[in-house]
């Protein structure tokens, strides 16, 4: 199955000094669901809800930039 498209305001600048950085308001790019995870295709990042990111975990694991999967832990 193939990641959803990112959307124009995903997109990732490559200017000197900036380094994108993943909001608590952030949504998955497949669901809707909050996302936790970010992944970086040409220059754009791709939102990932745990539940849809674990289902292509193998696929998108070398284009991981943000993994806060951990928030999810119950300490």
């Amino acid at each position: 199955m193939q990641p959803a498209q990112p959307t124009k305001s995903q997109s990732v600048e490559k200017s000197a000094g900036r380094t994108p950085v993943m909001r608590h308001d952030e949504r998955c790019d497949r669901c809707g669901a909050r996302a936790y995870v970010m992944t970086l295709h040409s220059g754009r990042a791709l939102m990932w809800c745990s539940h849809h990111y674990n289902e292509h975990e193998e696929a998108l694991r070398e284009y991981l930039f943000i993994d806060a999967r951990e928030a999810l832990t119950v300490n």
